[in-house]
């Protein structure tokens, strides 16, 4: 007898259409946004290494390519789900910053803070990829709080690799938020 799941394919399918949701309602509507969310298509019994391409049609569907092998497909019907953030969707002038993660910390973030709140959720999801990493972009307030969440994490943790990585991303935080003082020989 195994322990295995029965529902786990069901299960996986359903937490990545989840992503999708969350990525697309959160993130500018009708324009294709270069999400953080995985392609979960294996050629080859190897991960795809593309991240989704999402977007929130004018029809109120969500349409989803993967960056690499171009998999996609929509969804319907996620309005007024758990995972539909659109009431987050930042559409205010206010100043945004940006925190350049790796995908391994981007990654931790996800397993270790998503089921914390929606606005935490808001600001995870609508992380994007670019070149750089994967770039969380935040107001001040909204970075401040993550802050917090994270050292609480970090402090409740056994696992030193996980405390590690959580404090290099807290270390990356403040300097965002803190930048340090520009060198003047003037000032000596």
């Amino acid at each position: 007898m195994t322990n295995r799941d029965p529902l786990g394919p069901a299960r996986r399918m359903a937490l990545f259409i989840a992503e999708i949701v969350a990525a697309a309602s959160v993130l500018p509507p009708f324009v294709w946004n270069d999400s953080a969310v995985r392609c979960r298509r294996r050629p080859k019994n190897r991960r795809c290494s593309g991240r989704l391409r999402v977007r929130e049609e004018r029809t109120g569907e969500i349409a989803y390519q993967c960056s690499v092998c171009d998999r996609g497909g929509t969804v319907s019907g996620w309005r007024g789900t758990d995972y539909d953030l659109s009431s987050f969707r930042d559409e205010r002038d206010e100043p945004r910053l940006e925190l350049v993660l790796t995908e391994e910390e981007y990654d931790l973030l996800r397993r270790c803070l998503l089921m914390l709140d929606q606005e935490t959720m808001a600001l995870i999801s609508g992380a994007t990829f670019s070149p750089a990493g994967i770039v969380l972009r935040a107001s001040v307030e909204d970075l401040e709080i993550l802050e917090g969440d994270i050292a609480s994490e970090e402090n409740h943790t056994p696992n030193r690799r996980k405390q590690r990585t959580l404090d290099g991303i807290l270390r990356r935080i403040a300097m965002v938020l803190r930048p340090p003082a520009p060198y003047s020989p003037l000032l000596q």
